[in-house]
């Protein structure tokens, strides 16, 4: 997040909470596939007084989040393991209908306002037939995300290795976290990825850091997480409709 973000959490009384956790100011770079530095894009703290790129575990940062509401037991309720249906929109206000994803009961929540930060295939604007538009690129890639068990070796910047072969990035994050992404060429599948998965992060690995003998593996990295994912630049043909506001991804979305 950046330091427009930093403000708004500590205009919620959270801020200290949120960068317990984070990795603030990080510095990214770019490097050839053999290592070499090419470009290197330090973050400075902006008259925000925050820096412009804070890395932060998701897990983490909602758990704060969380703590935060929690904070309003007379004026807020939170939902837990439910998923937005669909909404209504009403002269005075705005119903939604939410499903329990343990046993399916259905349960209507009305507001004032419906602020629908339900993400990039978010049900809400389904809902209300609001169109996606502009262009996904055509290729995807894959992600690997995975705790480190040991120590990885390399710095501890975000470097993106700019291979034309197979462009990456190696990130290490927040927590003892650490996160790998290439893209996919034509004809590969995600199956294909996951069975050359410590492959592929070694190549990576070591062109990040032009160490021909860094490994990564088990030992090292424990891999909680893959997907495949879509580069979008698409936006919501409108952002509001009635009492509804779209917000975040839902609304657009961009490389």
């Amino acid at each position: 997040c950046d330091d427009e973000v930093m403000r708004t959490f500590q205009a919620v009384g959270l801020v200290g909470a949120v960068r317990a956790t984070m990795h603030e100011g990080v510095t990214s770079k770019f490097v050839t596939s053999k290592g070499k530095e090419i470009l290197s894009l330090a973050s400075s703290i902006t008259h925000n007084g925050y820096h412009q790129r804070n890395f932060f575990h998701q897990p983490y940062l909602e758990a704060e989040l969380r703590k935060g509401i929690a904070r309003f037991p007379d004026r807020a309720d939170l939902f837990l393991g439910y998923e937005a249906q669909s909404v209504v929109n009403g002269p005075d206000s705005a119903t939604v209908t939410i499903t329990s994803t343990q046993d399916g009961s259905t349960v209507e929540v009305e507001g004032r306002f419906v602020f629908a930060s339900d993400g990039g295939s978010s049900t809400i604007r389904k809902s209300l037939g609001i169109p996606m538009e502009g262009t996904s690129l055509p290729d995807p890639w894959y992600d690997v995300q995975g705790e480190t068990v040991s120590q990885i070796p390399g710095s501890p910047y975000f470097k993106f290795i700019c291979d034309t072969q197979r462009p990456g990035v190696d990130c290490p994050c927040p927590g003892g976290m650490h996160r790998y992404e290439w893209r996919m060429n034509d004809g590969e599948q995600a199956d294909q990825m996951s069975s050359d998965v410590w492959g592929i992060v070694n190549r990576l690995a070591r062109q990040a850091n032009a160490n021909p003998n860094i490994t990564v593996d088990e030992t090292s990295l424990d891999v909680q997480r893959t997907w495949q994912y879509t580069f979008h630049v698409r936006r919501a043909g409108q952002w509001r409709i009635g009492r509804v506001f779209l917000l975040g991804d839902a609304a657009h979305m961009m490389p």
